[in-house]
């Protein structure tokens, strides 16, 4: 056993080294390991960047499917001119959306605490949105500039669904995180 203080050297560092050993024959012979090395990691910044990444998708995504539900409901009142007014920065929202699911998604991945079945589920998530939201948008879009309420209303009832079953997996995933993060 060799103690080798690395406290005190920072995060990101990286330390070569080569191990010599001797062995206890007459006349003793020694050999010289391969280069190894060894990078500073730290743990916790990770878990912390992953939680807060965590947070950050869960509120986005919980707003947009807020915004996407109220605009169904406009649309279904028949109060077009209220749904457009709402519909400003609304491709911008879902580009949100889909990078903070990405970023969580990276977090997620250099994370050393993080539940691996988690992270795999996660890994998908931005994908999926971005599916969603390229399929769906446009064509609520397009029904708005049409005036066709009815096709509106469906698609941003679907964009809803796409944002709160997104929502719903970070929600629900979370205890089994927070399982994990106490041992």
């Amino acid at each position: 056993d060799y103690l080798w203080p690395l406290s005190g050297l920072p995060a990101g560092a990286q330390v070569a080294f080569r191990i010599k050993s001797y062995d206890d024959a007459i006349p003793a012979q020694s050999g010289l390991s391969e280069p190894g090395l060894v990078e500073i990691v730290d743990f916790e910044a990770g878990h912390l960047a992953a939680q807060q990444s965590w947070r950050l998708a869960y509120k986005i995504l919980g707003q947009g499917a807020d915004r996407e539900m109220k605009l169904r409901d406009l649309y279904a009142a028949g109060q077009l001119e209220a749904a457009r007014r709402d519909l400003s920065g609304l491709p911008e929202a879902w580009k949100e959306a889909v990078a903070a699911a990405a970023d969580l998604a990276q977090a997620m991945d250099a994370d050393a605490f993080a539940n691996p079945g988690l992270r795999e589920d996660l890994s998908g998530l931005a994908g999926r949105l971005k599916d969603g939201a390229d399929r769906h948008l446009p064509e609520a879009l397009a029904a708005d500039r049409s005036g066709d309420a009815a096709a509106a209303r469906a698609r941003h009832d679907r964009l809803a669904s796409v944002a709160r079953r997104a929502e719903k997996l970070l929600k629900n995933s979370r205890p089994l995180q927070d399982l994990q993060d106490f041992y």
